[in-house]
């Protein structure tokens, strides 16, 4: 499958991005195909948490264990997602979050993945760069109305 890395210098904190990202709960009010997520257990640094994808055509649940730095003074933040079941042969999934002057953040996505399932690799592969742009413009979107000043 291709990759798809994306770096973006955002009006917001490192920590208020970290902390968007972080908040899988609440993914399925603003990101496109997450239907459900939920946290199975709590690790250190991170949690394992399982995710269920799809539309009306289909639909897909896998689980990943998040490792979770939080950024610090002079210190980037990163969410890394681990994969652990579900439709994937593999998933590579990391989120940076640096400091960028006063109040501003760069931030870094990656994410590659290999889906196991012939139709659906067929499907993704034709669309992947698509989905990911449309991912990272729902969390820029979800930034923007929790974060931006009225």
């Amino acid at each position: 499958m291709p990759r798809y890395k994306e770096q973006k210098i955002l009006p917001y904190t490192p920590k208020q991005l970290f902390d968007l990202v972080a908040d899988v709960e609440s993914y399925p009010n603003f990101l496109p195909w997450c239907i459900h997520v939920k946290k199975l257990s709590k690790e250190k640094n991170g949690f394992i948490a399982e995710m269920k994808v799809g539309n009306r055509l289909f639909s897909e649940s896998f689980v990943s264990k998040d490792v979770l730095f939080s950024p610090r003074l002079n210190m980037p933040g990163k969410i890394q997602v681990f994969y652990k079941r579900g439709p994937f042969d593999y998933l590579n999934n990391h989120w940076t979050f640096c400091n960028y002057r006063k109040n501003s953040c760069k931030l870094e996505f990656f994410i590659d993945f290999e889906i196991r399932k012939g139709i659906l690799r067929d499907l993704f592969s034709d669309f992947f760069f698509s989905v990911a742009k449309k991912l990272t413009l729902a969390f820029e979107k979800r930034a923007e109305d929790l974060y931006s000043k009225v």
